[in-house]
């Protein structure tokens, strides 16, 4: 038996297991059909080449924490992933994710980011705020990893409370974002993490799940939080065991340094 058979064999009997199914119907509010084609999303994932080296136990645990937020799994639709970490597979919330999650929650967010190219200023006077960002497109190359890496500033995330209108703005700084999700610009080159190949997309996913995570929260979109915390906690234990390779205490101090600013 190849491989791949053998694979998919042993993700099957994991999904049509009496314990899976019954959760996947209580999730799906006994709708079969829904279940059905979660299942069916789920073996196509299970099974493609960057999960290989994953446990089938953690991919399906992967999928069941997706599952539980309400979230299509299609890798088409952007709203939540299953990545590998390690030998392992984790549960991602993609940006789409959060918006779709803040929008249960009753709030419209946006996320900017900003490159150093661009002119952007914050300013806060008590309850009024002022936000100047004039994206410079022509210097703009977004579309390459290695520039964002270098020329990204933070992320400017806009949260209007659906019901009362009321809109507040948040600078995320990229020291902040490197800092929750335990990356660290220093790691020395061919050094693995799960954000090495993450779009823009996902850094701004990441501060919009900070900044959400400071407002009032429904169960749901307090459950997304939670999910994706864990493996960013594992990121930064991770981090925290190659202090010779990076300068972690200097990493987090910067960051600390600028969160105090943005909330003078």
């Amino acid at each position: 038996m190849s491989a791949i058979v053998e694979r998919k064999s042993q993700i099957t009997r994991m999904m049509e297991s009496g314990e899976i199914t019954n959760r996947l119907n209580s999730l799906f509010s006994e709708n079969k059909d829904k279940a059905s084609k979660f299942k069916a999303t789920l073996l196509n994932i299970a099974l493609d080449n960057s999960l290989n080296a994953c446990t089938p136990a953690s991919i399906v645990k992967s999928a069941l924490m997706v599952a539980e937020l309400g979230l299509p799994l299609a890798k088409g639709l952007g709203q939540a992933y299953i990545v590998k970490y390690k030998q392992d597979a984790e549960a991602q919330i993609g940006y789409k994710g959060w918006l779709a999650l803040a929008e249960r929650n009753g709030k419209a967010v946006k996320a900017k980011p900003i490159f150093k190219c661009d002119e952007f200023e914050l300013i806060d006077n008590g309850f009024d705020e002022t936000v100047v960002f004039k994206p410079n497109y022509d210097e703009r190359k977004e579309f390459q990893p290695s520039w964002v890496k270098d020329n990204l500033k933070g992320v400017l995330v806009a949260i209007k409370d659906i019901n009362t209108g009321t809109i507040s703005n948040t600078f995320v700084s990229v020291g902040k974002l490197n800092q929750i999700a335990g990356v660290s610009p220093s790691v020395k080159k061919g050094s693995y993490s799960p954000y090495t190949d993450w779009g823009l997309e996902m850094f701004q996913g990441k501060a919009i799940k900070y900044v959400l995570s400071k407002t009032a929260m429904n169960e749901d979109l307090g459950r997304a939080v939670e999910i994706d915390n864990q493996m960013d906690i594992k990121a930064i234990e991770d981090l925290k065991e190659k202090k010779d390779d990076i300068d972690l205490n200097s990493m987090f101090e910067e960051a600390e340094i600028i969160e105090e600013k943005e909330n003078v």
